[in-house]
């Protein structure tokens, strides 16, 4: 479902749920060490263009977050995983 996302340097310019897109309550807002991400199920939130997650993994502190899909699960889904 969060096959999208945005790492933002800074804190998004609009409040947290005034950044999710109008037809998805799912739209999430992180913080980490690198700044704010963005995870959305549609390209674009408001304004802002999102990456792919299936052509940019984005790595953030010890973790890679990857869209994918495993051999034991048919349905492709974000994961997270540990980095080393």
């Amino acid at each position: 479902r969060y096959r999208y996302l945005l790492l933002s340097p800074g804190p998004p310019q609009a409040k947290p749920r005034e950044v999710a897109h109008p037809r998805t309550r799912g739209t999430l807002l992180f913080r980490v060490p690198e700044g704010w991400l963005i995870l959305s199920a549609h390209p674009e939130v408001r304004g802002l263009q999102l990456k792919d997650l299936s052509q940019h993994p984005i790595r953030t502190g010890p973790f890679l977050l990857t869209w994918g899909r495993a051999s034991y699960d048919p349905n492709p889904r974000a994961r997270l995983l540990v980095y080393q």
